[in-house]
């Protein structure tokens, strides 16, 4: 079952530390940075005034593994001043790992008053630690907005993340019209912390205005990125232009990994690779049962996933043929990568050509001249 709406559960957090008995243990998750980043604040400003909290950064070199062992058991003994406890573990993944067994044994024993609080990437819902957070009603996922619409044929505005930001920016005095905040989702991108970072500054420039794009226009700052979804869905579409756009923002922004830290350049085309061959698997399957007689909704309910419809559009745009094209310049480049040393950013644009463009040297208005051919 896919995670809820990471506001819907940053206000279920909120319902929880404003009751009576808000509870002692939490684990914030998900691929979310920024919302995780909300639910620990909400967390320290809820229990700083009660007592003592220990933030410990699991990944800090500098922090003994063995420390965290000591604070564990330091939950289970009251304060000599009937204070209360809170140890806050962030990026604890390599913690919980470590100290599992010493988890499992601390839950029953946490004295009344104390919390602990993991931050992880990931909570296994199967383990024995994980099912009594859960039990307990401490489990916190934060999913990443959507940035596109759940229909093909709904307007680019209804996306998840457009609607989500025109909610924040009434919290902060700002009125977006939809299309306003699809404009600054499109120029500023879809990292929840840069958006609030803008509508912040926007603020005091139109508190009490309702704004549409045309006002925006001189206002917004640019920081267009991309990622390896992107990128595979447009060469999947036909969309050279796209293609081209989402390469380009990929080679100055680079790709972020699960906590938001930008992974080396050498990480892209391994991953824009490993996508565009799970996505052309997925569909060169859907196309032989199609060809076979199947219907391409039947075929896209089993192997399109939660973007049904788009998987569909695909398709019914590829045949046997155009799909081998595209495995065909995938393996070329895959090969390239391995027995050249070319930069990877231009292995994937003659990927890119080689599997759109089909003619010699290109330039295209706003691209700027291409320089793999």
């Amino acid at each position: 079952m896919a995670a809820p709406h990471p506001q819907r559960e940053l206000d279920r957090l909120d319902k929880q530390l404003a009751s009576k008995d808000p509870g002692q243990l939490f684990a914030i998750q998900g691929p979310c940075r920024w919302f995780r980043d909300q639910a620990l604040d909400k967390l320290r400003n809820r229990f700083a005034k009660q007592g003592q909290i220990i933030d410990f950064d699991g990944k800090e070199s500098g922090a003994s593994q063995s420390d965290v062992g000591g604070f564990l058991m330091d939950l289970r003994t009251p304060d000599l001043f009937g204070a209360s406890k809170m140890l806050l573990l962030r990026q604890g993944e390599r913690v919980l790992k470590t100290h599992g067994k010493l988890f499992v044994e601390l839950l029953d024993h946490i004295v009344p008053g104390n919390q602990l609080v993991l931050d992880v990437n990931k909570l296994d819902g199967r383990t024995a630690f994980g099912k009594s957070v859960k039990k307990a009603g401490g489990s916190f996922e934060f999913r990443n907005l959507y940035d596109k619409p759940f229909r093909d044929h709904e307007p680019a505005s209804s996306a998840e993340i457009v609607r989500w930001l025109a909610d924040r920016a009434r919290t902060m005095g700002l009125t977006l019209t939809a299309e306003a905040a699809l404009f600054v989702v499109q120029v500023v991108g879809s990292e929840p912390a840069l958006l609030v970072g803008e509508l912040e500054r926007l603020a005091p420039l139109f508190e009490g205005k309702k704004i549409g794009p045309g006002e925006l226009r001189s206002q917004l700052t640019t920081s267009f990125g991309s990622t390896q979804f992107e990128l595979v869905e447009a060469l999947l579409d036909g969309d050279l232009k796209a293609a081209l756009r989402s390469l380009n923002a990929l080679e100055r922004e680079g790709l972020r990994d699960k906590e938001g830290k930008r992974l080396e350049s050498g990480a892209v085309f391994p991953m824009v690779a490993s996508w565009l061959s799970t996505c052309l698997g997925n569909l060169t399957q859907a196309r032989a049962e199609v060809d076979g007689g199947d219907s391409p909704g039947a075929a896209a309910s089993r192997h399109g996933g939660f973007f049904r419809e788009r998987f569909e559009r695909q398709l019914r745009r590829h045949d046997r043929s155009s799909l081998a094209l595209l495995h065909e310049a995938l393996i070329r480049g895959e090969r390239r990568l391995r027995t050249t040393g070319e930069d990877p950013i231009l292995l994937l644009e003659r990927l890119i050509l080689e599997a759109l463009a089909r003619r010699g040297r290109t330039s295209l208005m706003g691209q700027g001249e291409l320089r793999a051919w």
